[in-house]
């Protein structure tokens, strides 16, 4: 999640962070611990009792937090038979006390693509696609109830497509998706308020790969067009964004030497119209790029951030200074004895303005492409991944400073019968972090747990 960002160039700091990630090679290494963290023992969410997936976490100061999920009967949300799952919309809110209530129905069984974000200052978006490909929204406060639902979307959403949400530390909120005319669609909304009328950035009959991306009075929406394998780059093909500031331009800035690939890109934004983006590679063909830029001054070429092979997965976020974090997985080309697969997770810190650091590997080889990384306004942040077998989960902490703690082992049930589908981190603004993930009976009953446990600095 891009979260409020007023960028000071801090050199100095990027100094630090390439140092710091000449000896994340050592981390495994338990001499290196810095201090001994304190993970909470996993809260139940949702009991097994039925289907449950897209599932989505934030956290707030004070022992706030919300889950939501989708759930319940397996609906299409159009009639069309290719959209994607349904249900209804659930939500479990977490107050000072640090329980989590009761689920609660937000819908009915007609939902899907459920999104959800979380400010600092806990007020809360709960986006959701309806049976008639309504895009929807709810709002709410740490300290209030859930508002009336609106309708976003002015005209059928793309049940192809999933939106994308992003929230400031402020409550700033963008929201991106496609229409079913093929047009990319987007809405912003002020702290406390609704979503503005929808705005489209561009028509284009191919399906757009998109990323939104809010901070404090300012919002972006990086988007690109999907073309064939074999198909030559071109112009057409480039990564674009689009800023949508009150002093914005409508014009998309290109993002030069942003191979075409169909493997997704995201995107950061900070209140100065700055931003980066990040390239995602396309498995074994493209490796990772970024970009830096502005609204005045444009995009710099896309250079690779991982120079020593193939990447995909990858995820970027800043924090208020305009500093950044990259996560991917570098690739294993297949051997005679060996297939290919991932070499475990790997992160490379950018300085605000660019460019990214030589990238080292953060995880073990067993870090998998299930992982979600979260870094809050100061700086500080959190990445967790599922290792190796069922039920394990392992994280790092990326500190104020630019360090990040030797991996650990966050707690959870650990049964050999369950399999873990769905992670997502969350960083908290006091320093802490969050986990929340689901886990599937596979003794016959079907149904699917939600955990979530917290970290405390």
């Amino acid at each position: 999640m891009a979260i409020q960002r007023q960028v000071r160039r801090s050199h100095a700091w990027f100094a630090v962070l390439i140092a710091a990630l000449g000896v994340l090679s050592t981390l495994a290494d338990p001499q290196l611990a810095v201090g001994q963290s304190s993970w909470t023992e996993p809260q139940q969410v949702a009991a097994p009792i039925e289907p449950a997936g897209l599932l989505e976490a934030g956290a707030a100061a004070n022992g706030y937090a919300v889950v939501a999920w989708l759930g319940g009967e397996r609906e299409q949300p159009t009639d069309d038979p290719f959209a994607g799952p349904a249900g209804r919309v659930y939500v479990s809110v977490r107050d000072s006390s640090g329980l989590f209530h009761p689920p609660r129905i937000m819908s009915g069984a007609d939902a899907g693509y459920v999104q959800l974000a979380v400010a600092e200052n806990g007020q809360t978006v709960l986006t959701w696609l309806s049976r008639k490909a309504q895009l929807l929204a709810r709002f709410r406060t740490s300290e209030g109830g859930w508002g009336e639902i609106q309708r976003v979307s002015e005209d059928r959403a793309s049940p192809y497509s999933r939106p994308d949400l992003d929230i400031a530390a402020d409550g700033s909120a963008v929201l991106a998706w496609r229409g079913r005319d093929g047009a990319l669609e987007s809405a912003t909304r002020k702290p406390g308020g609704r979503f503005s009328r929808s705005t489209t950035l561009v028509q284009d009959d191919g399906f757009i790969r998109f990323s939104a991306a809010a901070a404090e009075g300012q919002a972006a929406v990086a988007w690109a067009r999907a073309c064939p394998p074999a198909e030559r780059v071109t112009k057409r093909n480039l990564v674009r964004v689009n800023f949508l500031g009150p002093d914005s331009s409508s014009r998309a800035l290109k993002v030069r030497r942003s191979r075409c690939n169909n493997a997704g890109i995201d995107l950061a934004v900070d209140s100065e119209n700055n931003a980066a983006v990040v390239v995602n590679g396309n498995g074994f063909r493209f490796p990772i790029k970024a970009s830096f830029g502005s609204q005045g001054a444009g995009f710099a070429a896309a250079e690779e951030i991982d120079g020593r092979g193939k990447s995909n997965h990858g995820q970027l976020e800043m924090d208020s200074l305009g500093r950044s974090v990259a996560i991917w997985n570098p690739l294993r080309p297949a051997r005679r004895d060996l297939p290919a697969g991932t070499r475990g997770i790997a992160a490379a810190m950018g300085a605000p303005g660019g460019p990214f650091g030589a990238g080292s590997r953060i995880s073990g080889i067993r870090g998998s492409g299930l992982k979600d990384l979260a870094v809050s306004s100061s700086g500080a942040g959190l990445v967790a991944w599922r290792s190796g077998g069922i039920g394990n989960f392992k994280a790092v902490h990326l500190q104020e400073d630019g360090t990040f703690t030797p991996p650990e082992r966050i707690p959870g049930p650990l049964d050999l019968e369950s399999l873990t589908s769905e992670l997502e981190a969350v960083a908290r603004p006091d320093g802490g972090a969050m986990v929340a993930w689901t886990e599937q009976d596979q003794r016959g009953s079907g149904g699917t747990a939600i955990y979530a446990s917290d970290w405390e600095p």
